[in-house]
């Protein structure tokens, strides 16, 4: 019969919400198996999220929310026994939100901040009065100041801050730092 003649095995693609171009995403990953078979029909479609130690039975979509790289692998198998090769896809879920640390910077006798992230890199673009802090997975974290900067003095305010654009409240602040140089412009203790 029709299984009897049929060799090839069953294609399945996988199918991800929410996972950009850079194989990161900010929320739960929701997986998706699609499974196709020209003659004998899918039996099934198994996947395994532990290397293919342990593979289960793709019933219908399920979601990740692990923070960092996971990996799905998947395959199927046709109702004449073919079994497909096992494919394998990758991604990230960072839903954590960049930090930043101010500090005063000596030599530069301003503000430096830098930007933290749980999961990796964070980038800080510095604009003076704003800042913002980027992780890998483009999560946020935006500082808006209102500073005045002398010669011998940096005091500033930090007017706002928002996380992915949503803004959060800002209690009362103010920072200043103060400082002496001897007649070479070098800092006196």
């Amino acid at each position: 019969g029709v299984q009897d003649a049929d060799l090839t095995p069953p294609s399945t693609t996988i199918s991800v919400s929410g996972v950009r171009a850079n194989g990161w995403s900010t929320s739960p990953v929701q997986v998706t198996l699609i499974a196709t078979d020209t003659l004998a029909g899918v039996f099934k479609t198994e996947y395994s999220s532990d290397n293919s130690v342990t593979w289960q039975i793709y019933g219908s979509p399920f979601t990740i929310n692990t923070p960092g790289t996971s990996t799905i692998w998947y395959r199927s198998v046709d109702r004449a026994g073919n079994r497909e090769q096992s494919h394998q896809f990758s991604f990230m879920i960072d839903q954590a939100l960049p930090e930043a640390s101010i500090e005063f910077d000596v030599r530069t006798k301003d503000i430096v901040i830098t930007g933290h992230d749980g999961l990796g890199l964070a980038s800080v673009v510095d604009a003076n009065s704003k800042v913002t802090v980027y992780d890998q997975a483009g999560n946020t974290l935006q500082l808006v100041f209102n500073e005045r900067n002398r010669k011998k003095q940096f005091a500033a305010t930090l007017v706002s801050m928002s996380y992915n654009m949503k803004g959060v409240t800002v209690t009362p602040n103010r920072f200043v730092f103060t400082w002496k140089t001897d007649k070479s412009g070098r800092l006196v203790k």
